[in-house]
């Protein structure tokens, strides 16, 4: 074989220095020798001292099923063809793995005018794949906890919101037990107070009239409790029939008039006359009953207005006082069941903190509204419970 020429020499002097200047590694396809950077001999697990340069010696290294991307690459390339980024496996002779992404892959024509020089940039990124093999795994693992804990907890959900509706049903059963029993002390209670068994002196009197209050007071929470548990467990539907609103609004202040009298409250009532809605007329009156009540409880002057407004397909129905007024930051518990807010009147006014919680509930699960109050300390409060005017088409939807 005759000896390189001097431009040949010159072609491999560079091709030996661009492979050690960080570009991995040069094939001089004239010469057909490979120059290698340290870093790709270590990769390929040989001694940059003890490596012939000959390309079939690393082409064994290649990981078999690689070897042809490779080679296609390396075709593309002698072409003149733009290469993509891509990525092949080595096998160390001591059968240890490595993984190396080929960055950039072109041909370098030679000074000479001969074949040139085949440069490719190389980088070793078998401890990047394996660490994102490890945390691909930790994230399937994490996955597979989270479906696991995800079905748990839907479970625990499920199993919890039965026991609730069993709870409530119980609740609900039980209280109407209770009823029984005191309606027959409420009429014995009654029958004595008006001498049915006989005179009574002003002691046995004063007595017996604490305890038929008690008793009525009792028979109301029982049958707040009731409504409660039905409404929670599901089991209360609404019974829409055609309902003269001023009506119920009448008979509503009609039950609050001995005590606002009492008080000397004036009442004023803005419903206009012929106003119907097709409403549950039961729980709307139970709902105004409990407003106009609270109303009437926490004011000592002035006076309870009871207002509707029209809306389209509503009605806004307001219930306002002159009361002591609530203050904001108790605003967010003042719907909560079994919440009393402190207050100068709360000694005398009394209650279960039930009223307010099973408004809100018969607002929205019956009569599909919702309520809302503005308030001001010391000067009183308006509560708005804005209900649809006709409950006919969801009940019916419901039906379906």
């Amino acid at each position: 074989m005759a000896a390189p020429t001097a431009e040949q020499t010159k072609d491999r002097s560079l091709a030996h220095s661009l492979a050690r200047l960080g570009r991995n590694w040069v094939w001089d396809v004239e010469a057909d020798r490979l120059y290698l950077s340290e870093e790709l001999a270590d990769a390929y697990g040989v001694a940059s001292g003890s490596f012939d340069g000959s390309p079939s010696q690393l082409a064994r290294l290649v990981h078999p099923e690689d070897a042809l991307k490779l080679e296609r690459a390396m075709s593309e390339a002698l072409q003149g063809g733009s290469v993509e980024p891509f990525e092949y496996r080595i096998v160390r002779p001591d059968c240890t793995q490595r993984v190396v992404l080929v960055k950039d892959l072109r041909l370098q024509a030679g000074e000479a005018g001969g074949n040139g020089c085949l440069v490719g940039v190389v980088q070793d990124i078998t401890e990047l794949r394996q660490l994102q093999e490890q945390l691909s795994l930790l994230n399937a693992e994490l996955e597979s906890r989270v479906h696991q804990r995800t079905a748990e907890l839907e479970s625990a959900n499920t199993r919890l919101q039965e026991l609730d509706r069993l709870k409530s049903m119980f609740i609900a059963m039980t209280s109407h037990e209770l009823r029984t029993p005191l309606n027959s002390i409420l009429g014995f209670l009654s029958m004595t107070l008006h001498g049915l068994s006989g005179d009574l002196n002003h002691e046995q009197r004063d007595n017996l009239s604490r305890a038929y209050a008690s008793s009525l007071h009792l028979l109301s929470l029982v049958s707040d409790v009731i409504d409660i548990s039905k409404l929670e467990a599901g089991k209360t539907d609404a019974y829409p029939e055609p309902v003269e609103l001023r009506e119920v609004v009448r008979e509503a202040t009609d039950g609050a008039q001995p005590e606002l009298t009492a008080k000397g409250l004036r009442l004023e009532v803005e419903v206009p006359c012929g106003l119907t809605l097709f409403t549950d007329r039961k729980r709307l009156l139970q709902c105004l009953i409990n407003l106009i009540g609270n109303a009437v409880k926490f004011s000592e002057r002035g006076g309870i207005r009871v207002a509707a407004r029209l809306g389209v397909g509503e009605v806004a129905l307001l219930v306002t006082d002159t009361g002591i007024g609530i203050r904001a930051e108790d605003l967010p518990k003042l719907f909560q069941p079994f919440e009393r807010l402190d207050s100068p009147l709360r000694i005398r006014t009394g209650g279960t903190g039930l009223g307010l919680y099973l408004t809100r509930k018969l607002c929205e699960d019956i009569l599909r509204g919702s309520i809302s109050i503005q308030s001001v300390p010391g000067k009183g409060s308006t509560f708005t419970m804005t209900i649809t005017r006709d409950l006919r088409e969801g009940v019916q939807a419901k039906g379906r």
